[in-house]
């Protein structure tokens, strides 16, 4: 949301990433996921389908100089505040 506001107030054009710029696997995301609601499930794996992205980290670095953007939370914290979010609708 932030990062959409801030968007809107300068003359920046262009395509910008949005993220936490830390790596992070999608088992360790799921694990954080899971410990946040206290849920445990055992992933299921399959093939890879075509188009997957094996390994992303975005460079949020062009955010942070045309639009002035820099994360207010860390992943953790902004897990949190978006399952509690969702828990509420």
């Amino acid at each position: 949301m932030k990062a959409n506001i801030l968007a809107g107030m300068v003359a920046a054009e262009g395509f910008f990433a949005i993220a936490c710029c830390k790596r992070i696997s999608l088992n360790e995301f799921a694990g954080r996921i899971m410990l946040i609601i206290d849920i445990q499930v055992e992933p299921e794996y399959d093939m890879p389908r075509a188009g997957d992205i094996r390994d992303s980290l975005a460079d949020i670095s062009a955010a942070g100089e045309a639009l002035g953007y820099h994360p207010d939370y860390d992943m953790n914290l902004g897990l949190k505040e978006t399952i509690k979010w969702f828990q509420k609708i």
